[in-house]
């Protein structure tokens, strides 16, 4: 029977971790091994990374999660990574589309979000893209609020711009009306930004520490 390891970053798990992300459609750089050590090493608020990877019968990983936890008022609660994607990812196999892996795709989430259940008790999480079929997560043992953005492929912008709605397409004239958007690879402009970020995430209880600028 497959099974799921909860894994608190333990260094004997990280080639497999990192091969998952490697290889799965909705892995990248920011949930590899290395990354996920450094911002929980760095953060500075009880910040606890849980990985959670379901093996199948030969040993593989097939799938993951990995979660920022804390604890709060007698329980433990997830909330999304400020940069990145933070839902669960899929080997390339399991999340080829092949009806005759649409069981196993399924199976695995279900197990995936059985877990997450007994030990996190409020989750909010940012899914990738990629990640479309979400039925195992609605039927799991959550109390599911699902939010969904917008998509579009950027390859043909006069196509995008006349498909999205109105609403958006004010928001993006009044961005390019209000902001100025260029490139500055002056050590000055990465000074002004971490200084920047910092006053930023001040602003919602957090405490970045120097370590942190440091690594940035």
């Amino acid at each position: 029977m497959p099974e799921v390891i909860c894994d608190a970053l333990t260094p004997a798990l990280d080639a497999e971790w990192d091969a998952l992300v490697q290889d799965s459609p909705q892995g990248w750089a920011f949930l590899r091994s290395d990354w996920l050590r450094m911002l929980a090493e760095t953060d500075g608020a009880r910040l606890q990374v849980l990985r959670f990877a379901l093996r199948d019968d030969g040993g593989r990983l097939q799938a993951g999660w990995a979660l920022p936890v804390r604890p709060c008022c007698g329980g433990a609660i997830s909330h999304h990574f400020e940069l990145f994607y933070a839902g669960p990812i899929l080997s390339a196999d399991l999340d080829s589309g092949a009806v005759r892996q649409a069981s196993p795709r399924y199976d695995a989430l279900a197990a995936l979000a059985a877990a997450l259940a007994a030990r996190i008790d409020l989750i909010v999480a940012e899914t990738h893209p990629a990640l479309q079929d979400l039925r195992a997560l609605l039927r799991g043992p959550f109390t599911l609020v699902p939010v969904y953005t917008h998509r579009w492929p950027l390859c043909d912008l006069p196509d995008v711009w006349t498909a999205m709605n109105r609403d958006k397409r004010r928001e993006i004239r009044r961005a390019s009306e209000q902001l100025r958007l260029a490139e500055d690879r002056e050590a000055d402009a990465v000074t002004a930004f971490i200084d920047l970020h910092r006053r930023v995430v001040l602003r919602f209880g957090q405490a970045p520490t120097r370590r942190w600028a440091e690594v940035l």
